[in-house]
């Protein structure tokens, strides 16, 4: 694809982009109008308050699901790796269910609940088990990590369940309310933590994106070019895992985007990294938003969750994608 259709391709997702991040605040149970904004001091605060914030959490939300995604595919050389493949969804949601069985509530730092800091821990706990399994000679060997963090989310399924088994009506509405994902929010302290920890994934997946192009055709090949391959490895491993433990930690497992997106990006027209980085990131994040805006309006005045939402769109793409490399 000739360079000028790459710029042009960018440039018309992050146009889309601006556009689908103005309009969908404007939508929900209750649609508002620019004069409702500015007349009614109630809407004014949901709009300002819930609505933005929601929409960029969503926003950045998805760019570090589907970067995420294409790090993992492109470390384990699997196009059907995801970034919950080694076990941090099942670990969050562990942690999440626990929590609610302790009856612990409360704020940490004003951005933390308390739940999710349980989520988190039972994240990273998951993420060094993996490490400590697949460990071998100081350095981390994919395929075993990979096999571990298969057995790990079974494991932890399998605790999820006993604990809904043991769990009241109102607990385990509750853990399904989260697992299903949400981007909702109030006030800007979750859009803030987004924006850092997104933006720092992007500037350092493209700092390294030479690397990956390499790595991607073979560790041979990465090594003779002078790629530090252990190093690589090692740094997104933990650093994208424990991003993934922190925003899963925040809006439950949304299902589907960080295994699809990559994909996408790839159909695009993306070939090397550097373009798949910036295809991904965007691409991830309209989804989110669009899928978010339509959990609002599909059923309204109740909502759809929205991981519900980027399964039934997530399934029969990747069914296709499939269908069309036969």
């Amino acid at each position: 694809m000739p360079l000028k259709n790459k710029s042009l391709t960018i440039f018309l997702l992050l146009i889309l982009s601006v556009f689908i991040i103005s309009l969908a605040p404007f939508l929900g149970a209750t649609k508002i109008s620019l004069k409702e904004l500015y007349s009614d001091k109630t809407i004014n605060y949901i709009f300002f308050n819930l609505r933005i914030p929601r929409v960029l959490t969503g926003f950045f939300a998805g760019i570090i699901f589907s970067l995420s995604g294409l790090i993992f595919q492109t470390l384990f050389r699997n196009p059907l790796v995801s970034p919950f493949t080694l076990g941090i969804s099942s670990g969050a949601s562990s942690g999440i269910f626990i929590a609610l069985k302790l009856g612990i509530t409360g704020i940490f730092l004003s951005v933390f609940s308390l739940s999710q800091l349980f989520a988190i821990t039972f994240s990273i706990l998951t993420i060094y088990i993996v490490y400590f399994i697949a460990r071998k000679r100081g350095e981390i060997e994919l395929k075993t990590a990979l096999l571990a963090g298969i057995s790990l989310n079974f494991l932890f399924s399998s605790l999820i369940l006993i604990l809904h088994f043991l769990s009241t009506p109102e607990e385990s509405f509750e853990y399904f309310k989260w697992i299903f994902g949400s981007v909702e929010t109030s006030g800007y302290n979750s859009v803030i933590f987004f924006i850092i920890i997104s933006m720092l994934l992007i500037l350092l997946s493209l700092f390294f994106s030479k690397e990956f192009d390499l790595f991607s055709l073979s560790e041979e090949i990465a090594v003779s070019k002078g790629v530090n391959v252990k190093q690589l490895k090692t740094i997104f491993f933990f650093f994208t895992s424990i991003i993934i433990a922190f925003t899963v930690s925040f809006t439950g497992p949304i299902a589907f985007v960080g295994l699809i997106v990559p994909h996408m990006a790839k159909s695009f027209g993306g070939k090397t990294h550097k373009e798949l980085i910036i295809y991904s990131s965007l691409l991830g994040g309209i989804i989110i938003v669009l899928s978010d805006a339509l959990s609002r309006i599909a059923v309204a005045p109740a909502e759809i969750p929205i991981g519900i939402i980027t399964t039934l769109f997530g399934v029969p793409f990747m069914i296709y994608l499939i269908y069309r490399k036969n």
